[in-house]
C-alpha cells in the first residue's frame, strides 16, 4: 500500500496492491487471527464440557490431547473465551440483568446490611456479579481465617460459573460467605471478585484460601 501526505492534512491512497506477494507458511498460519477459527465439533466439545462445569483451561488441555499437542490446534484460549462468552451473552438478556438489579436492590432496602456489586464491560453488559447478607458478614468475622473458593462445578440456566466462598465453623458444618457469578474465568474478573469480596469483608484477608488449579486464579 502506497499513501501520501497531503498538504490540507489528510492522507491519500495512490497505489494498493490486494493479491498476496508471497506463499502462507502453513507452520505459522495459526498465529495470524484470520486463519484462526475453531471447528465445530471443537465448539460441541467446548459447549458440553462448559454445561458440565469444566474450566476453560481443562478444556483446552483436553482438546490439545485430542489434537496430539498444542501445535496442531488452529485456535487459542482467548477464541474459546470468546465463544463462550458469545454464547453466555445470547442467554442472558438485557432483562434478566435488570431483574436481578431489582432483586437486589429490593433486598438491599429490606435487609440494611446486604451488599451486591454489578460487573459491566464498556458496553455496559453484565460481566461478573457478587453478593454478600448480613449474616454472611459475621459468620465471616468469627470464621474467615479459612476460605474455600471452587468454580468448577456449578453454572446457572446462563452457563456463567456459580463462584461461591464457602468456610467450616466451629462444628465442622459448611458456612457460606457470599456468592457471584462470572462471565469467564480469567485473571481480570477474579481479580475484580477477590478485592470486590475483601471490600465486603471488612478488608480482612483470610490466613488461608483453597481453590483449585486455575492458572488464571
Amino acid at each position: 500500500m502506497n499513501n501520501s501526505l497531503q498538504v490540507d492534512g489528510k492522507w491519500m491512497l495512490n497505489s494498493i496492491q490486494l493479491n498476496h506477494n508471497h506463499e502462507i507458511d502453513q507452520e505459522n498460519v495459526k498465529y495470524v487471527k484470520c486463519y484462526r477459527s475453531i471447528p465445530p465439533h471443537s465448539m460441541r466439545t467446548i459447549k458440553l464440557n462448559t454445561t458440565a462445569g469444566i474450566t476453560s483451561n481443562k478444556i483446552i488441555a483436553s482438546c490439545e490431547i485430542e489434537a496430539e499437542g498444542p501445535d496442531n490446534l488452529m485456535w487459542r484460549n482467548k477464541e474459546a473465551r470468546n465463544y463462550k462468552d458469545k454464547k453466555r451473552r445470547s442467554k442472558l438478556k438485557e432483562g434478566d440483568a435488570k431483574a436481578m438489579h431489582k432483586y437486589f436492590v429490593r433486598m438491599q432496602k429490606d435487609k440494611g446490611d446486604f451488599f451486591y456489586a454489578m460487573d459491566h464491560d464498556e458496553d455496559y453488559r453484565l460481566h461478573n456479579v457478587i453478593w454478600v447478607d448480613a449474616m454472611s458478614r459475621e459468620l465471616y468475622k468469627e470464621f474467615g481465617e479459612v476460605v474455600t473458593f471452587d468454580t468448577t462445578y456449578l453454572v446457572n440456566k446462563h452457563n456463567m460459573p456459580f463462584a461461591p466462598f464457602v468456610g467450616v465453623n466451629h462444628h465442622g458444618q459448611s458456612i457460606l460467605f457470599g456468592c457471584g457469578l462470572i462471565l469467564r474465568e480469567d485473571t481480570a474478573s477474579f481479580v475484580w471478585l477477590f478485592e470486590t469480596f475483601l471490600s465486603f469483608m471488612f478488608d480482612s484477608h483470610p490466613n488461608t484460601i483453597i481453590t483449585d488449579q486455575c492458572r488464571a486464579m
